[in-house]
């Protein structure tokens, strides 16, 4: 890896190792995500709905979800269904180089939760519960308050909007609850987090410590790129809500486009970029695309919060930090100041800097997601890096 003079007295790692399992290759990605792993999950795998008080907003000309079909939705894939399948493909199959890949161990590491990040869903994470189930993990996905197949509070499917960001938490672990008596999910948890779904996961973590056992946050939004000052982004959301435009999209923000754009805060890899897109442009679920003023409100509150040293000092997860060399999403300089008061308070943490990556480190092209692939999932199965 590059040398980053910009961080060397920072305590973020540069090393990376190499991957166990075998990535898809990039030059046939869309179709082998199409007519294989797609297929192959769908065949066990499991949707939740978590109750909530409030009911899902009416969306501008969509029909609204059946009742049983409304608060926070999860999806559930259990590894040993996954390792039957994959049992039963190699035994059925008559083209042997259409199977299944193969499972990388025979151990099992307990159920990775999977916390997305802002205007993303459970597709956007196929791929990475793919490898997670390989390498003897059970994954359950939750989608977020505003996303997906999740309650909406606006009427505009492309808006997410947020009136309170511990709603985001409670919704977290009451999902979690509910998808383990529904499932039978023991123990033990692990949290894999990016983004927006990092801010959050590491407010469960330190408000839930007893919960996960380990816990990846991968650029977490510990503090966002808004375009102005944090302290100006807080003053006009909050403008806007004594105003009662809380609910309102800000200005500056897009609107979903069925033409992929060149998206700097994503990924790098075109083939992932694509297929994702084109997901979001054959589901309207998918298509979550800008904040309201309430958000970017809760979402600033939400920072506050967790970057408290009263609150770090209570986090027992051990924790992995990923901080991506380029993001054009959140400041780099939060992510480690949360990472020296987690070694300040004890914790047992590690922090690792990616040179040149972009926001979405699961993202990048394949010689640079396979070193952070491994280093994942050693750290989850609680082997260590290389």
């Amino acid at each position: 890896m590059k040398r980053d003079d910009s961080l060397q007295h920072a305590p973020f790692e540069r090393r990376v190792g190499r991957s166990g399992v075998a990535l898809i290759d990039e030059s046939d990605y869309a179709q082998v995500m199409d007519s294989q792993v797609l297929p192959f999950l769908r065949r066990f795998k499991r949707d939740d709905w978590y109750p909530v008080e409030r009911t899902s907003a009416t969306l501008k000309g969509l029909e609204p979800h059946p009742k049983d079909k409304q608060g926070i939705h999860s999806v559930y894939l259990d590894q040993a269904r996954f390792r039957e399948e994959v049992e039963r493909e190699a035994a059925t199959s008559a083209n042997p180089e259409q199977r299944i890949a193969p499972i990388v161990t025979e151990k099992f590491h307990g159920t990775v939760v999977i916390s997305h990040g802002f205007t993303e869903s459970a597709i956007k994470y196929v791929e990475m519960a793919w490898y997670l189930l390989q390498s003897g993990f059970n994954v359950l996905i939750i989608e977020h308050r505003g996303h997906g197949r999740s309650l909406r509070e606006t009427e505009d499917p492309m808006v997410v909007t947020m009136s309170d960001w511990r709603l985001y938490v409670s919704d977290f672990v009451g999902a979690i609850s509910h998808a383990r008596t529904r499932f039978g999910i023991g123990e033990p948890l692990h949290l894999f987090a990016h983004s927006l779904g990092g801010a959050i996961g590491a407010a469960v973590l330190e408000q839930y410590p007893d919960l996960f056992d380990r816990a990846v946050l991968s650029s977490p939004m510990l503090e966002p790129k808004t375009g102005m000052p944090v302290w100006l982004a807080y003053a006009l959301s909050a403008g806007a809500n004594k105003l009662g435009e809380g609910n309102v999209k800000v200005p500056i923000m897009p609107v979903f486009s069925e033409e992929l754009k060149n998206n700097k805060s994503g990924g790098r890899s075109q083939a992932r970029m694509s297929w994702y897109h084109q997901q979001r442009v054959l589901d309207w679920e998918y298509r979550a695309t800008a904040p309201s003023f309430d958000w970017v409100l809760a979402a600033l509150k939400l920072d506050r919060t967790v970057m408290d040293p009263a609150e770090i000092e209570k986090i027992k997860a051990s924790v992995l930090i990923f901080q991506s060399g380029k993001d054009h999403w959140v400041h780099p300089r939060a992510q480690t100041k949360f990472l020296t008061q987690t070694q300040e308070a004890g914790v047992e943490v590690r922090g690792i800097r990616v040179p040149g990556a972009g926001h979405e480190l699961f993202s990048e092209p394949n010689d640079v997601f396979a070193p952070y692939l491994h280093e994942v999932l050693t750290f989850l199965a609680g082997e260590g890096g290389e």
